[in-house]
């Protein structure tokens, strides 16, 4: 618990500071994220329903890294279109560039 309070207002600050949107949603997001996971670990070592506790971690760890790399890709897909659309240029022109010296 002192924890997840000591992190929670670790992450207020550091949102406030870096103008970041709702930096009470980040605190309480870290808040409940550090609960959780000691609430698992606590189940675990008391060997109080482990595979249940267990399991719904595994489920929310895996949906939420699932959830970060599907808005990473559709988020950064214009990064890297522009990215690929760069070097397929600068390959066109290396292209050219060699062409014209081996008639010259």
């Amino acid at each position: 618990m002192w924890l997840s309070l000591y992190l929670s207002r670790s992450t207020l600050l550091w949102a406030a500071e870096e103008k970041l949107p709702a930096p009470r949603r980040w605190a309480a997001v870290v808040r409940a994220i550090v609960m959780f996971t000691g609430v698992v670990v606590a189940a675990d070592v008391l060997n109080f329903a482990p595979g249940v506790f267990f399991a719904a971690f595994v489920i929310l760890v895996g949906g939420a890294a699932l959830a970060g790399a599907i808005a990473f890709g559709l988020g950064g897909q214009h990064a890297v279109r522009g990215w690929m659309m760069g070097k397929r240029e600068e390959a066109a022109r290396l292209e050219e560039e060699t062409s014209l010296a081996a008639l010259g």
